[in-house]
């Protein structure tokens, strides 16, 4: 500031006074005067005032009640104290209730008195400045937080449509736009989009007209312009490791136009919007190979299996095809009708497990009687592998469950050990125990197989994942974790040399899984 923009009040209920001040400094800056503290303050209503020189004794109000009084009511207005007693007490008071700048004694020197004022009015464009930087960090502080909280709140959204409509939604509030909208180019078309429930009701079409004669093509970088009606508008490019998503829109109303000093902020934000964006599109990418990498393997798997059973059919249809006896004919019409009953397991179990939840049929379960029809199954294969089988079943009343679900996980588990065994030389035995643990029924299959690597333990329950199984989907454990997790129940595997387990645990006297009941297949 000039030196004759400062307003310098002098007060003084002494006439000769206020005109000596006056003539010393009327042409330097400009100079006003009160004859008492009242006076004083209905011209600091009026007017800023930069810097105050008051004299102590006056008859309403002295000196110190006159600049406690401006310390409350014009922090800002630098204050010195005038007085013609050099009396500490006074100086000191002065400075603890008025917070003074300085003192003067009277009378006066001259030189003083202006250096006075000079450095008053130093220390007055400082506060200024200070008072301006802390209002600039403040806000850089806003818009950090603000910047900060899209960023997580962008991140928390799995859809790039949502990210854009949460984007648009907080930029415009904290802009104070009138409109926002998302625009995105295809070839020389413009699509433009706004959060849900606002077109209607935040002229959508009007927006879309000023969107349709812009050339964003060539809009790359932020840009502030204005329209021919006097309102403004805020274009951000959405890009990110050169990869172009759109732009976001803004319209301000003419009597609130946009700041161009915000463009840095509304850049920063839509860099934030950019990036998030863009790791959607990289996600996105990435589950899509993944996706098609798990087809491929599924796709792989699943031929290598059906090309088992096929073979052997065709072979044994071309056999049939030749003079048989009637002995031959049955033992080769089981072998193909035992190849086709794998093939369908097979197709089984990838139907089970593409169809997700499922409805259970549950009831409760005669166990004892179950494991009777399915050792049944079993019993010429483990009699011809020399398979020893001990069943000690214990604590499975009460225990209701889907009984033709559960009989697919014992089969299962049952064939995985009958396999297994087929690597032991020695005596092979399979035993299954059962009983109750704290309301829970405990079964437990338990073999004498060679021991499963412990960092295969994990792997076991995986989709699509086999251990020393040369036929099968890989999905078999999968689905018998899933139907016992349907009952409300857990199954875990342990094994170390002589001793593989598994052990299912299910929940006496209470109803499987709400979520899994009254599920048509598929959902």
């Amino acid at each position: 500031m000039e030196n004759g923009s400062y307003n310098i009040l002098y007060v003084d209920d002494e006439p000769q006074n206020i005109y000596l001040f006056r003539s010393l400094f009327e042409t330097d800056y400009n100079v006003l005067t009160a004859a008492s503290g009242s006076e004083a303050l209905a011209i600091m209503a009026e007017l800023d005032i930069q810097v105050l020189l008051a004299d102590q004794r006056m008859p309403d109000l002295n000196g110190i009640q006159l600049l406690e009084s401006v310390a409350k009511e014009h922090p800002e207005t630098v204050r010195v104290l005038v007085t013609g007693y050099a009396d500490i007490d006074v100086v000191i008071e002065a400075i603890n209730r008025g917070a003074v700048y300085r003192y003067l004694s009277k009378p006066w020197d001259i030189e003083e008195i202006k250096a006075t004022i000079r450095n008053a009015l130093e220390v007055y464009e400082l506060k200024k400045k200070n008072q301006t930087l802390i209002a600039s960090l403040r806000k850089k502080i806003e818009e950090l937080n603000f910047l900060n909280k899209l960023q997580l709140d962008l991140k928390g959204l799995s859809d790039s449509e949502s990210a854009i409509e949460k984007a648009i939604t907080s930029l415009r509030a904290e802009l104070e736009a009138e409109y926002g909208c998302y625009c995105e180019l295809h070839g020389t078309t413009i699509q433009t989009r706004f959060p849900a429930g606002t077109r209607s009701t935040a002229g959508g079409d009007e927006l879309e007209a000023i969107v349709a004669r812009l050339d964003l093509q060539h809009v790359k970088n932020p840009l502030a312009s204005h329209i021919p009606d006097g309102r403004s508008l805020c274009v951000l490019p959405l890009v990110f490791q050169g990869t172009f998503f759109g732009h976001l829109l803004f319209l301000f109303a003419a009597q609130e136009p946009f700041d161009p000093e915000e463009l840095p902020f509304a850049e920063a934000a839509s860099h934030i919007v950019s990036s998030v964006l863009y790791s959607q599109h990289v996600h996105k990418q990435e589950m899509k190979k993944e996706q098609f990498l798990v087809l491929g393997q599924m796709a792989s798997m699943i031929v290598h299996d059906l090309k088992g059973p096929l073979a052997t059919i065709l072979g044994f249809v071309s056999l049939l095809q030749a003079e048989l006896a009637a002995s031959q004919r049955e033992e080769f019409a089981g072998i193909i009708n035992k190849e086709v009953q794998r093939l369908i397991d097979m197709v089984e179990e990838l139907l089970a497990f593409s169809k997700g939840q499922s409805h259970l049929q549950t009831a409760p379960i005669d166990f004892p009687a179950l494991f009777q029809e399915i050792m049944g199954l079993f019993e010429i294969s483990l009699k011809k592998e020399n398979i020893r089988t001990e069943i000690s079943l214990n604590g499975l009343h009460g225990v209701s469950g889907d009984r033709r679900k559960l009989k697919k996980v014992f089969i299962n588990l049952l064939q995985n050990a009958r396999e297994f065994l087929q690597r032991v030389d020695g005596p092979r035995t399979i035993r299954i125990h059962s009983a109750m643990e704290n309301d829970t029924a405990v079964i437990r299959f338990i073999n004498n197989g060679p021991p499963i690597p412990r960092e295969l333990l994990p792997k076991l329950f995986d989709p699509f994942f086999s251990h020393d199984k040369d036929q099968g989907t890989g999905l078999g454990l999968t689905i018998c974790k899933k139907i016992i997790e349907e009952h409300n129940g857990s199954i875990e595997v342990f094994s170390q040399a002589g001793n593989n387990e598994f052990r299912i645990a299910l929940p006496a006297g209470s109803d499987p899984c709400p979520d899994s009941k009254n599920h048509s297949p598929g959902r």
